[in-house]
């Protein structure tokens, strides 16, 4: 029943955990100048969306 969805007693929908991780070419410098994975994540993000240049950065 479709109220039974709603309230949360619904089946669950599994979530993509598959979608592939594109990292630019200085990812693993991020990693190895030995910012956190996290950061080094968002910071290539960044790059990626054409923000910011590796080399604007003096790492």
């Amino acid at each position: 029943m479709a109220t039974e969805h709603i309230n949360g007693n619904g089946p669950e929908e599994p979530m993509d955990t598959t979608a592939a991780v594109t990292h630019s070419e200085h990812f693993q410098t991020l990693l190895e100048a030995g910012l956190p994975q996290k950061v080094a994540e968002k910071l290539d993000e960044i790059y990626i969306a054409g923000l910011v240049s590796h080399s604007d950065l003096s790492l």
